[in-house]
């Protein structure tokens, strides 16, 4: 029996040991500094390394695996991926497809796949540790990014394999330590979420922390200009409202209960588009000028001196998609050249520009875009229907099974349940406008998959819990039936 539980402490302690490896490459990828660093190599070579020994010891250990759900779905799309690879050899890149299909079978396998003879405990320590290092690390960027804000800081460089990197704050929006702004909104809505969660479950002085993460985290946000950021902010944080609130109302009140979750991300969406827009407006004519007196030089490398207020009101007012709409519509007229197995993912533009040259993803005023900013119409495009149905297939299974956790306020793990999913579903509204969540190693990509897992996880046990009881019930019904048979005889 030690020997079981020591083999099971250390598969466990590996797994998580590749996770949190997962989770810094993540972070690492879309920090410009370490970005541009040896820090990600290292744990490239690292997470690839370990997570390939834990997915091959996931394997020869299956009986503990097997009944995660959706997992056949999910190894059913890597066949899809690499079908669309082959089929699209022609056009090169197929090492950086395997590279890549590689990389979604640790999100799938790694990430996702859980132990479901396990028990829950430890994956409840899981969920703090990777939420606490979140919280902590997207704290200290946001107060870097903020000052970053406050001095008018912008570096602009460029890397070795000629990518553009920058940090700052640059036409009317903060990149700060980020790759993108997008990107940086989507993980500051996803650790405000979490702080919120630790704010509610802490007593007294122990709120103080993650109440202040949370507050440096949203100032960061509405700086960033990110209506992804915004929409997500509105529909988590909203939902997580929802959560706190509803376990008042009665489970049989589920029209009440659906008034209250709309009101939640109403509130939320009424903050973050309209207070949101009004603080960045307060700043511009009031903030901004006297931090402009205090730090006079601007602190900057690019041709053109950085804008120093924020907002980006005459680039929306002239296309309010800001492009995604043209993407979208060339997407699609891609997708209609190869409809059943896709161009691949990184053949996409080299299958592109060889079948509609004149099509806008390829043919712009600035360069061929490798994303159609929609992970669901990346999924179309790169592995055509077969790819896109299978995903679908995915997605109702998995909301199906998680609408139970979703409405049983009764559930000791309730609050914790209901944080993952606002979570998830912030990574969800980033996948309508963003690459991420598929093809791409995110910190928001690691939410997604990871939080998934812990949460399907949790529904497997719950539900054999159920079982066993319902089994000791009749068995002790059976029991006193045959007591008093054998007393009445």
């Amino acid at each position: 029996m030690r020997e079981l539980h020591a083999k099971e402490n250390w598969m466990d302690w590996l797994a998580s040991i590749c996770k949190l490896g997962y989770l810094f490459l993540g972070l690492s990828t879309f920090t410009s500094v370490l970005y541009d660093s040896v820090i990600q190599a290292i744990l490239i070579r690292l997470v690839l390394v370990l997570g390939t020994i834990c997915i091959l010891v996931r394997v020869v250990f299956w009986e503990k695996y097997i009944k995660m759900p959706g997992w056949t779905l999910l190894a059913v799309f890597c066949v899809s991926f690499a079908v669309s690879t082959i089929a699209n050899a022609q056009y090169g890149g197929v090492t950086e497809n395997g590279k890549w299909l590689i990389w979604t079978g640790i999100q799938f396998f790694l990430l996702y796949v859980c132990d479901t003879k396990r028990d829950t405990a430890y994956y409840k320590k899981e969920f703090h540790l990777f939420a606490n290092v979140m919280i902590l690390y997207s704290f200290a960027a946001s107060v870097i990014s903020l000052q970053y804000l406050i001095k008018r800081h912008l570096n602009v460089w460029e890397t070795a394999d000629r990518e553009i990197l920058v940090t700052g704050f640059q036409n009317g929006r903060l990149w700060g330590v980020y790759t993108d702004p997008n990107y940086g909104a989507v993980f500051a809505v996803i650790t405000i979420v979490l702080a919120l969660f630790y704010v509610v479950k802490m007593k007294s002085w122990l709120k103080l922390p993650y109440i202040f993460s949370a507050i440096v985290n949203l100032v960061f946000l509405i700086f960033t200009d990110s209506r992804t950021g915004e929409i997500a902010f509105a529909c988590s944080v909203g939902f997580f409202l929802f959560a706190v609130v509803s376990k008042k109302i009665s489970r049989k009140k589920i029209v009440i209960k659906g008034a209250v979750l709309l009101l939640c991300i109403g509130c939320m969406a009424i903050l973050a588009f309209g207070g949101m827009h009004l603080a960045k407006k307060q700043y511009n004519a009031k903030l901004q000028p006297i931090f402009a007196k205090m730090y006079p030089k601007e602190m900057s490398n690019a041709v053109v001196p950085p804008k120093s207020t924020v907002g980006r009101q005459a680039e929306i007012s002239k296309d309010v998609t800001n492009g995604r709409f043209a993407i979208w519509e060339s997407g699609m007229q891609v997708w209609k050249t190869s409809p059943l197995v896709g161009t691949g993912y990184t053949t996409f533009v080299n299958y592109t520009k060889k079948h509609l040259p004149q099509t806008y993803v390829v043919n712009n005023s600035q360069s061929p875009y490798t994303s159609l900013h929609n992970a669901f119409l990346n999924v179309l495009v790169y592995q055509g229907l077969i790819g896109a149905v299978i995903l679908a297939a995915f997605i109702i299974y998995i909301v199906k099974l998680l609408w139970r956790l979703i409405w049983n306020d009764e559930d000791e793990q309730y609050l914790m349940n209901m944080t993952m999913t606002a979570a998830v579903g912030a990574v969800f509204v980033a996948m309508l406008f963003l690459l991420e969540g598929l093809y791409t190693n995110s910190p928001a990509a690691f939410v997604l998959w990871t939080f998934l897992g812990l949460l399907m996880q949790y529904r497997v046990r719950a539900k054999k819990n159920e079982t066993d009881q319902m089994n000791e019930k009749s068995q002790s019904s059976e029991k006193k039936i045959e007591q008093y048979h054998t007393a009445k005889e």
